[in-house]
Parts: structure tokens; C-alpha cells; sequence
């Protein structure tokens, strides 16, 4: 919700899929999107901005990634610059 674009209306979707033996859980929003060509190396490291939010710590996606392959899972990012965001986080459904 931070990172909402002010220009349209709030999306975010969130959905579930078991594939093969393998949990899928997909967050997409419309939001401001984070440019990967420059950033891509950089998305889940500590104290890594993109945007010049008064809130923005660097912590949350570093914190996620941590999380989630403590676990035993996976995350990707796929992102375009004023479209949005979409998070894939795998996990063996054991």
C-alpha cells in the first residue's frame, strides 16, 4: 500500500496454486513497480531502497527473503516501472 501508484486505484491480488509438489503463492499489485534493469541485483538486500519514500527502510524484502528460505522456499520478483509489482514465492508442500 506504500508503494501504491496515486494515479489509479489500489490493486493487489493474491493467489494459491499447488504444482507438482511445489506451493505457489503469487502477490501482484498495480502499484509503482521497481525498475530491474537497474536494481535487479539489489532487490532483496539489506538496506537497499528504490523509491524516495519518507517511510522506506531497505528492511522489508531483505526481511521476506530471510523468512521465506528459512523455510526452505524460494522468491522471485517481476517488475515494470509505473505498472506493478508480482512476488512468486515457492515452498515444497511436504
Amino acid at each position: 500500500m506504500k508503494y501504491k501508484d496515486t494515479t489509479r486505484q489500489l490493486r493487489v491480488n493474491i493467489s494459491s496454486r499447488v504444482v507438482d509438489d511445489n506451493l505457489i503463492l503469487t502477490f501482484k499489485d498495480n502499484g509503482i513497480g521497481i525498475d530491474l534493469v537497474r536494481n535487479k541485483d539489489k532487490i532483496f538486500g539489506l538496506y537497499q531502497r528504490f523509491h524516495n519514500h519518507p517511510d522506506s527502510k531497505g528492511l522489508g524484502l531483505y526481511l521476506v527473503k530471510s523468512q521465506v528460505e528459512a523455510m526452505g522456499g524460494t522468491i522471485s520478483v517481476v517488475s515494470s516501472v509505473g505498472k506493478g509489482t508480482t512476488f512468486t514465492l515457492t515452498f515444497k508442500n511436504n
